[in-house]
Protein backbone atom coordinates (compact mmCIF):
# COMPACT_ATOMS: atom_id res chain seq x y z
CA UNK A 1 0.00 0.00 0.00
CA UNK A 2 0.78 3.67 -0.37
CA UNK A 3 1.73 5.69 2.10
CA UNK A 4 2.46 9.56 2.82
CA UNK A 5 4.20 9.44 6.27
CA UNK A 6 4.40 12.58 8.51
CA UNK A 7 6.27 12.30 12.13
CA UNK A 8 6.58 15.11 13.95
CA UNK A 9 9.97 15.84 15.70
CA UNK A 10 12.03 18.53 17.10
CA UNK A 11 15.19 20.06 17.05
CA UNK A 12 16.49 20.79 14.03
CA UNK A 13 15.44 23.12 12.06
CA UNK A 14 13.56 22.94 9.31
CA UNK A 15 13.96 23.67 5.46
CA UNK A 16 10.35 26.19 5.44
CA UNK A 17 8.52 27.84 8.59
CA UNK A 18 4.70 27.90 7.88
CA UNK A 19 1.45 29.13 9.80
CA UNK A 20 -1.95 29.62 9.42
CA UNK A 21 -1.42 32.70 7.42
CA UNK A 22 -0.15 30.38 4.86
CA UNK A 23 -2.84 29.33 2.21
CA UNK A 24 -0.68 27.65 0.31
CA UNK A 25 2.69 24.76 1.72
CA UNK A 26 4.56 24.32 -1.23
CA UNK A 27 7.58 21.65 -0.64
CA UNK A 28 10.21 20.37 -2.97
CA UNK A 29 10.81 16.46 -2.76
CA UNK A 30 13.99 14.46 -3.78
CA UNK A 31 13.44 10.56 -4.92
CA UNK A 32 14.95 7.27 -2.41
CA UNK A 33 14.84 3.72 -2.88
CA UNK A 34 11.74 1.71 -0.59
CA UNK A 35 12.65 -1.53 0.56
CA UNK A 36 10.40 -4.07 -0.95
CA UNK A 37 7.13 -4.38 0.16
CA UNK A 38 4.48 -7.52 0.97
CA UNK A 39 1.54 -5.14 1.56
CA UNK A 40 2.47 -3.42 -1.70
CA UNK A 41 0.59 -4.66 -5.03
CA UNK A 42 2.43 -5.95 -7.57
CA UNK A 43 1.65 -5.09 -11.54
CA UNK A 44 1.23 -7.74 -14.24
CA UNK A 45 3.63 -7.18 -17.20
CA UNK A 46 2.17 -7.91 -21.08
CA UNK A 47 3.87 -9.73 -23.83
CA UNK A 48 2.96 -9.09 -27.29
CA UNK A 49 -0.93 -11.17 -28.09
CA UNK A 50 -2.33 -9.56 -31.43
CA UNK A 51 -3.93 -6.79 -29.22
CA UNK A 52 -3.43 -3.17 -30.38
CA UNK A 53 -1.06 -2.96 -27.19
CA UNK A 54 1.20 -4.18 -29.76
CA UNK A 55 1.17 -1.02 -31.51
CA UNK A 56 2.08 0.94 -27.91
CA UNK A 57 5.14 -1.45 -27.00
CA UNK A 58 8.56 -0.09 -28.36
CA UNK A 59 10.25 -2.52 -30.77
CA UNK A 60 13.46 -4.09 -28.74
CA UNK A 61 17.21 -5.22 -30.35
CA UNK A 62 20.36 -6.60 -28.99
CA UNK A 63 18.53 -9.87 -27.52
CA UNK A 64 22.02 -12.41 -27.26
CA UNK A 65 21.88 -14.94 -30.27
CA UNK A 66 22.69 -17.51 -27.73
CA UNK A 67 19.50 -17.26 -26.02
CA UNK A 68 16.30 -19.54 -27.34
CA UNK A 69 12.73 -19.15 -26.63
CA UNK A 70 12.95 -15.90 -25.56
CA UNK A 71 10.36 -13.60 -24.45
CA UNK A 72 9.35 -9.84 -23.75
CA UNK A 73 7.76 -8.27 -21.16
CA UNK A 74 6.08 -4.55 -21.26
CA UNK A 75 5.06 -2.35 -18.70
CA UNK A 76 5.12 1.34 -17.99
CA UNK A 77 6.26 3.81 -15.46
CA UNK A 78 3.22 6.45 -17.40
CA UNK A 79 0.58 4.15 -18.51
CA UNK A 80 -1.30 7.58 -19.88
CA UNK A 81 1.71 8.70 -21.29
CA UNK A 82 2.51 5.76 -23.21
CA UNK A 83 -1.91 5.16 -24.73
CA UNK A 84 -1.69 8.92 -25.17
CA UNK A 85 1.75 8.97 -27.21
CA UNK A 86 0.66 6.04 -29.43
CA UNK A 87 -3.02 7.38 -30.04
CA UNK A 88 -1.00 11.03 -31.35
CA UNK A 89 1.25 9.09 -33.68
CA UNK A 90 -1.88 7.07 -35.04
CA UNK A 91 -0.76 3.87 -33.86
CA UNK A 92 -3.84 3.56 -31.37
CA UNK A 93 -7.70 4.15 -32.64
CA UNK A 94 -9.93 6.27 -31.18
CA UNK A 95 -12.37 3.94 -29.81
CA UNK A 96 -9.58 1.81 -27.73
CA UNK A 97 -7.74 4.87 -26.67
CA UNK A 98 -11.18 6.30 -24.88
CA UNK A 99 -11.72 3.10 -23.67
CA UNK A 100 -8.91 3.25 -21.61
CA UNK A 101 -8.46 6.18 -21.06
CA UNK A 102 -12.33 6.21 -19.73
CA UNK A 103 -11.54 3.55 -17.52
CA UNK A 104 -8.49 4.68 -15.85
CA UNK A 105 -10.43 8.16 -14.98
CA UNK A 106 -7.63 9.76 -17.09
CA UNK A 107 -6.62 13.11 -17.90
CA UNK A 108 -3.74 14.51 -20.07
CA UNK A 109 -2.50 17.31 -18.62
CA UNK A 110 1.00 16.31 -17.83
CA UNK A 111 1.33 14.20 -21.66
CA UNK A 112 3.13 15.02 -24.16
CA UNK A 113 2.62 14.19 -28.03
CA UNK A 114 5.75 13.66 -28.67
CA UNK A 115 7.45 10.09 -27.74
CA UNK A 116 8.83 9.64 -24.46
CA UNK A 117 10.55 6.63 -23.11
CA UNK A 118 8.21 5.35 -20.12
CA UNK A 119 8.52 1.86 -19.94
CA UNK A 120 10.13 -1.44 -18.36
CA UNK A 121 11.25 -3.98 -20.47
CA UNK A 122 12.31 -7.32 -19.00
CA UNK A 123 13.57 -10.33 -21.35
CA UNK A 124 14.05 -14.16 -20.52
CA UNK A 125 15.64 -16.72 -22.49
CA UNK A 126 17.20 -20.61 -22.22
CA UNK A 127 20.67 -21.06 -22.77
CA UNK A 128 21.46 -24.69 -24.83
CA UNK A 129 21.75 -26.29 -21.37
CA UNK A 130 17.98 -25.14 -20.54
CA UNK A 131 19.50 -22.78 -17.84
CA UNK A 132 17.17 -19.52 -17.98
CA UNK A 133 18.29 -15.98 -17.99
CA UNK A 134 16.82 -12.62 -17.52
CA UNK A 135 17.83 -9.42 -19.14
CA UNK A 136 16.44 -5.80 -17.83
CA UNK A 137 16.57 -2.96 -19.86
CA UNK A 138 18.33 -0.18 -16.93
CA UNK A 139 19.36 2.56 -19.25
CA UNK A 140 15.71 2.32 -21.22
CA UNK A 141 17.47 2.19 -25.15
CA UNK A 142 15.13 -0.80 -25.65
CA UNK A 143 18.58 -2.20 -26.81
CA UNK A 144 19.78 -5.32 -24.74
CA UNK A 145 22.99 -5.29 -26.20
CA UNK A 146 24.44 -3.19 -23.55
CA UNK A 147 23.19 -5.58 -20.55
CA UNK A 148 24.32 -8.36 -19.26
CA UNK A 149 22.36 -11.48 -18.92
CA UNK A 150 21.40 -12.87 -14.94
CA UNK A 151 20.32 -15.97 -13.33
CA UNK A 152 18.63 -16.34 -10.30
CA UNK A 153 17.51 -18.93 -8.30
CA UNK A 154 14.27 -19.84 -7.28
CA UNK A 155 12.66 -19.88 -4.02
CA UNK A 156 10.80 -22.83 -2.21
CA UNK A 157 7.57 -21.41 -3.48
CA UNK A 158 8.76 -22.16 -7.26
CA UNK A 159 9.10 -18.64 -7.90
CA UNK A 160 11.26 -15.99 -9.34
CA UNK A 161 12.43 -12.22 -7.43
CA UNK A 162 9.44 -12.97 -4.69
CA UNK A 163 8.91 -10.39 -2.41
CA UNK A 164 9.18 -13.32 0.40
CA UNK A 165 12.52 -13.57 -0.65
CA UNK A 166 16.11 -11.55 -0.51
CA UNK A 167 15.46 -10.16 -4.25
CA UNK A 168 17.26 -6.64 -4.72
CA UNK A 169 15.35 -3.79 -6.98
CA UNK A 170 16.93 -2.72 -10.09
CA UNK A 171 17.71 0.81 -11.06
CA UNK A 172 15.98 1.86 -13.94
CA UNK A 173 16.33 5.10 -15.75
CA UNK A 174 13.27 6.61 -17.97
CA UNK A 175 11.85 9.84 -19.56
CA UNK A 176 9.21 11.75 -17.96
CA UNK A 177 7.18 14.78 -19.13
CA UNK A 178 7.52 17.74 -16.62
CA UNK A 179 6.91 21.00 -16.82
CA UNK A 180 6.58 21.04 -20.79
CA UNK A 181 9.63 19.36 -21.70
CA UNK A 182 10.69 15.41 -21.34
CA UNK A 183 13.24 15.10 -18.43
CA UNK A 184 15.35 12.01 -17.62
CA UNK A 185 14.83 10.21 -14.21
CA UNK A 186 15.42 7.22 -12.41
CA UNK A 187 13.36 4.44 -9.95
CA UNK A 188 13.82 1.06 -8.48
CA UNK A 189 11.88 -1.92 -10.32
CA UNK A 190 11.59 -5.72 -7.86
CA UNK A 191 9.80 -8.56 -10.01
CA UNK A 192 8.69 -11.93 -9.97
CA UNK A 193 7.83 -14.36 -11.90
CA UNK A 194 4.84 -16.89 -11.45
CA UNK A 195 4.85 -19.92 -13.71
CA UNK A 196 4.58 -18.17 -17.59
CA UNK A 197 3.22 -14.31 -15.60
CA UNK A 198 5.79 -11.94 -15.08
CA UNK A 199 5.09 -9.34 -12.33
CA UNK A 200 6.64 -6.24 -11.00
CA UNK A 201 6.56 -3.53 -8.13
CA UNK A 202 7.75 0.23 -8.10
CA UNK A 203 10.00 0.57 -4.71
CA UNK A 204 10.51 4.46 -4.45
CA UNK A 205 9.04 7.07 -2.46
CA UNK A 206 9.97 10.76 -2.05
CA UNK A 207 10.71 12.92 1.23
CA UNK A 208 10.53 16.56 2.02
CA UNK A 209 9.75 18.35 5.21
CA UNK A 210 8.81 21.52 6.77
CA UNK A 211 7.33 23.03 10.06
CA UNK A 212 4.08 24.20 11.07
CA UNK A 213 4.10 27.11 13.80
CA UNK A 214 6.46 24.89 16.21
CA UNK A 215 5.96 21.43 14.84
CA UNK A 216 8.30 20.22 12.12
CA UNK A 217 6.79 17.51 9.73
CA UNK A 218 8.98 15.19 8.14
CA UNK A 219 6.76 13.79 4.29
CA UNK A 220 7.45 10.68 2.27
CA UNK A 221 5.47 10.00 -0.17
CA UNK A 222 4.65 7.13 -2.41
CA UNK A 223 3.40 6.25 -5.46
CA UNK A 224 0.38 4.67 -5.73
CA UNK A 225 -0.25 0.78 -4.97
CA UNK A 226 3.79 0.06 -5.97
CA UNK A 227 2.25 -0.89 -9.39
CA UNK A 228 3.36 2.49 -10.88
CA UNK A 229 5.17 5.32 -10.66
CA UNK A 230 2.39 8.08 -11.63
CA UNK A 231 1.84 10.24 -7.91
CA UNK A 232 -1.19 12.53 -8.09
CA UNK A 233 -4.41 11.31 -7.19
CA UNK A 234 -3.75 7.52 -6.45
CA UNK A 235 -1.12 8.66 -3.51
CA UNK A 236 -2.69 7.29 -0.47
CA UNK A 237 -1.02 8.91 2.63
CA UNK A 238 -0.29 7.44 6.32
CA UNK A 239 0.28 10.52 9.46
CA UNK A 240 1.90 9.38 11.66
CA UNK A 241 1.16 11.86 15.00
CA UNK A 242 5.18 11.49 16.68
CA UNK A 243 3.80 13.39 19.90
CA UNK A 244 0.96 10.72 20.70
CA UNK A 245 2.20 7.63 18.50
CA UNK A 246 -1.97 8.15 16.82
CA UNK A 247 -2.02 7.65 13.10
CA UNK A 248 -4.55 7.70 10.49
CA UNK A 249 -4.86 7.10 6.61
CA UNK A 250 -5.66 9.50 4.03
CA UNK A 251 -5.61 9.93 -0.17
CA UNK A 252 -4.40 12.51 -2.37
CA UNK A 253 -7.24 15.05 -2.29
CA UNK A 254 -8.16 14.43 1.43
CA UNK A 255 -7.39 16.85 4.04
CA UNK A 256 -4.97 17.12 7.72
CA UNK A 257 -5.41 19.27 9.81
CA UNK A 258 -2.60 21.88 11.19
CA UNK A 259 -3.66 23.98 13.96
CA UNK A 260 -7.35 24.37 13.59
CA UNK A 261 -7.09 24.84 9.98
CA UNK A 262 -7.40 22.03 6.83
CA UNK A 263 -5.10 21.15 4.51
CA UNK A 264 -5.64 19.18 1.30
CA UNK A 265 -3.12 17.15 0.11
CA UNK A 266 -2.17 17.03 -3.65
CA UNK A 267 1.66 16.72 -5.47
CA UNK A 268 2.97 16.88 -9.25
CA UNK A 269 2.55 13.31 -10.51
CA UNK A 270 6.56 12.34 -10.22
CA UNK A 271 6.01 13.37 -6.41
CA UNK A 272 8.83 15.59 -6.89
CA UNK A 273 5.87 18.35 -5.94
CA UNK A 274 4.02 18.04 -3.16
CA UNK A 275 1.39 20.82 -1.96
CA UNK A 276 -0.98 21.48 0.99
CA UNK A 277 -3.58 23.95 0.24
CA UNK A 278 -6.17 25.51 3.45
CA UNK A 279 -9.47 24.87 2.54
CA UNK A 280 -11.58 26.68 5.02
CA UNK A 281 -14.72 24.48 3.14
CA UNK A 282 -13.48 21.23 3.86
CA UNK A 283 -16.40 20.26 6.22
CA UNK A 284 -19.17 21.51 3.79
CA UNK A 285 -17.28 20.06 0.75
CA UNK A 286 -16.34 16.32 1.96
CA UNK A 287 -13.95 14.26 1.88
CA UNK A 288 -13.21 10.44 1.36
CA UNK A 289 -11.64 9.93 4.97
CA UNK A 290 -12.58 9.01 8.37
CA UNK A 291 -14.40 11.65 10.39
CA UNK A 292 -15.56 13.85 7.39
CA UNK A 293 -18.94 14.04 6.02
CA UNK A 294 -18.78 12.29 2.49
CA UNK A 295 -18.08 14.23 -1.04
CA UNK A 296 -21.28 15.53 -2.13
CA UNK A 297 -22.98 14.70 -5.15
CA UNK A 298 -26.43 15.07 -7.33
CA UNK A 299 -27.47 12.21 -9.42
CA UNK A 300 -30.05 10.40 -11.30
CA UNK A 301 -30.96 6.73 -9.94
CA UNK A 302 -31.73 3.63 -12.23
CA UNK A 303 -35.59 4.09 -11.62
CA UNK A 304 -34.98 7.84 -12.46
CA UNK A 305 -35.26 9.64 -9.02
CA UNK A 306 -33.37 12.40 -8.64
CA UNK A 307 -31.16 12.17 -4.87
CA UNK A 308 -28.93 15.26 -3.64
CA UNK A 309 -26.40 12.79 -0.97
CA UNK A 310 -25.85 12.45 1.14
CA UNK A 311 -28.32 15.21 2.71
CA UNK A 312 -31.57 13.03 1.40
CA UNK A 313 -30.22 10.47 3.70
CA UNK A 314 -29.25 12.11 7.15
CA UNK A 315 -30.86 10.07 9.52
CA UNK A 316 -29.61 6.68 7.99
CA UNK A 317 -26.95 4.55 7.60
CA UNK A 318 -25.55 4.60 4.16
CA UNK A 319 -23.60 1.84 3.09
CA UNK A 320 -22.17 3.79 -0.44
CA UNK A 321 -20.69 0.88 -3.12
CA UNK A 322 -18.67 1.29 -5.91
CA UNK A 323 -18.90 -1.48 -7.86
CA UNK A 324 -20.21 -2.86 -11.53
CA UNK A 325 -21.51 -6.04 -12.92
CA UNK A 326 -18.21 -7.17 -14.49
CA UNK A 327 -16.42 -7.03 -11.46
CA UNK A 328 -17.14 -10.84 -10.16
CA UNK A 329 -16.07 -9.97 -6.16
CA UNK A 330 -18.88 -7.03 -6.51
CA UNK A 331 -21.47 -9.62 -7.60
CA UNK A 332 -20.63 -12.35 -5.39
CA UNK A 333 -20.99 -9.74 -2.09
CA UNK A 334 -23.70 -8.25 -3.29
CA UNK A 335 -25.28 -11.88 -3.66
CA UNK A 336 -23.70 -13.44 -1.31
CA UNK A 337 -24.18 -10.67 1.40
CA UNK A 338 -26.33 -7.28 0.48
CA UNK A 339 -29.28 -8.73 -0.22
CA UNK A 340 -29.69 -10.38 3.07
CA UNK A 341 -28.57 -7.69 5.09
CA UNK A 342 -31.00 -5.20 3.48
CA UNK A 343 -33.44 -7.36 4.17
CA UNK A 344 -32.50 -7.20 7.85
CA UNK A 345 -31.76 -3.88 7.93
CA UNK A 346 -32.60 -1.63 4.90
CA UNK A 347 -35.59 1.02 4.87
CA UNK A 348 -35.81 4.13 7.22
CA UNK A 349 -32.62 3.27 9.17
CA UNK A 350 -30.23 1.84 6.83
CA UNK A 351 -29.68 2.35 2.78
CA UNK A 352 -26.93 0.74 0.11
CA UNK A 353 -25.97 2.98 -2.71
CA UNK A 354 -24.67 1.30 -5.19
CA UNK A 355 -22.70 3.57 -7.71
CA UNK A 356 -22.74 1.13 -10.90
CA UNK A 357 -19.81 1.48 -13.68
CA UNK A 358 -22.22 0.37 -16.02
CA UNK A 359 -24.78 1.89 -18.51
CA UNK A 360 -28.29 1.72 -17.37
CA UNK A 361 -29.24 -1.00 -19.98
CA UNK A 362 -26.32 -2.99 -18.35
CA UNK A 363 -28.14 -3.12 -15.34
CA UNK A 364 -31.24 -4.59 -16.29
CA UNK A 365 -31.34 -8.38 -16.24
CA UNK A 366 -28.75 -8.15 -13.17
CA UNK A 367 -31.86 -5.53 -10.58
CA UNK A 368 -33.86 -8.01 -11.97
CA UNK A 369 -32.06 -11.14 -11.34
CA UNK A 370 -31.27 -10.42 -7.78
CA UNK A 371 -34.07 -8.44 -7.45
CA UNK A 372 -32.27 -5.50 -5.67
CA UNK A 373 -34.92 -3.10 -4.10
CA UNK A 374 -32.28 -0.53 -3.03
CA UNK A 375 -30.32 2.34 -4.71
CA UNK A 376 -28.77 1.92 -7.81
CA UNK A 377 -27.19 5.07 -10.01
CA UNK A 378 -25.43 4.20 -13.26
CA UNK A 379 -22.29 5.85 -13.47
CA UNK A 380 -20.25 4.62 -16.66
CA UNK A 381 -20.95 7.42 -19.26
CA UNK A 382 -18.77 10.33 -17.76
CA UNK A 383 -17.92 8.24 -14.04
CA UNK A 384 -18.55 11.79 -12.59
CA UNK A 385 -19.21 10.27 -8.62
CA UNK A 386 -16.43 7.82 -9.69
CA UNK A 387 -13.87 10.94 -10.39
CA UNK A 388 -14.84 12.57 -7.18
CA UNK A 389 -13.98 9.51 -5.18
CA UNK A 390 -10.81 8.87 -6.94
CA UNK A 391 -12.11 5.40 -7.76
CA UNK A 392 -9.15 3.15 -9.05
CA UNK A 393 -10.51 -0.04 -7.49
CA UNK A 394 -13.94 -1.81 -7.03
CA UNK A 395 -15.41 -2.81 -4.74
CA UNK A 396 -14.77 0.58 -3.06
CA UNK A 397 -16.66 1.19 0.17
CA UNK A 398 -17.64 3.84 2.46
CA UNK A 399 -20.07 3.17 5.40
CA UNK A 400 -22.09 6.94 6.61
CA UNK A 401 -23.56 6.83 10.17
CA UNK A 402 -26.40 9.07 10.56
CA UNK A 403 -25.07 12.21 11.26
CA UNK A 404 -23.43 12.30 7.71
CA UNK A 405 -20.11 11.31 8.37
CA UNK A 406 -18.11 8.53 7.36
CA UNK A 407 -17.32 5.78 9.93
CA UNK A 408 -15.47 3.06 8.27
CA UNK A 409 -14.57 2.49 4.60
CA UNK A 410 -12.43 0.12 2.85
CA UNK A 411 -11.42 -3.81 3.42
CA UNK A 412 -13.02 -3.68 7.49
CA UNK A 413 -16.73 -3.55 4.91
CA UNK A 414 -15.55 -6.35 2.86
CA UNK A 415 -17.83 -9.47 2.65
CA UNK A 416 -20.37 -8.65 4.96
CA UNK A 417 -18.50 -7.48 7.90
CA UNK A 418 -20.54 -3.73 7.42
CA UNK A 419 -23.26 -5.73 9.33
CA UNK A 420 -21.88 -5.78 12.49
CA UNK A 421 -21.78 -2.05 12.66
CA UNK A 422 -25.40 -2.01 11.57
CA UNK A 423 -26.40 -4.59 14.94
CA UNK A 424 -24.38 -2.04 17.30
CA UNK A 425 -26.78 0.27 16.71
CA UNK A 426 -29.80 -0.37 14.90
CA UNK A 427 -32.54 -3.45 15.45
CA UNK A 428 -33.29 -5.40 12.51
CA UNK A 429 -36.44 -5.40 10.80
CA UNK A 430 -39.45 -7.27 11.68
Amino acid sequence: MSFLIILLVGCKTPDKVYTTSDSLIELNAIRQQEPISDTNLYAGMSTNDGRFWDNVYPKVTGIPDSLERIKVYYNWINNIQALYQSYKAGLVDKKDFDSYYNAWGSDTTDCSSNYVKTFVIIVTGFSASGQKYYLFDSNNNYDFADEVPFKIAKNKKNMVGNYNSKFQPYKIIYEKFIDNKIQQDSTWIAFFERGKYMWLQFCEHTSSSFQFDSIKYQINLYPGNGIHALYKKSTFAKILDGLNKKSKLINAGEYIKLGNTYYQLSCSSDGLKIYFTKNTNALSKGSTQIGMPPILFKAKTYLGDSINFPHDFIGKYVLLDFWSTSCPPCVQEIRDYYIDIYQKFGGDQFEIIGIADNLPHELDNFIKKYKIRWTIIPDKKQKLINKKYHIFEIPTLYLINPEGKIIAKGDELRFGNFESKLKENIKPNK
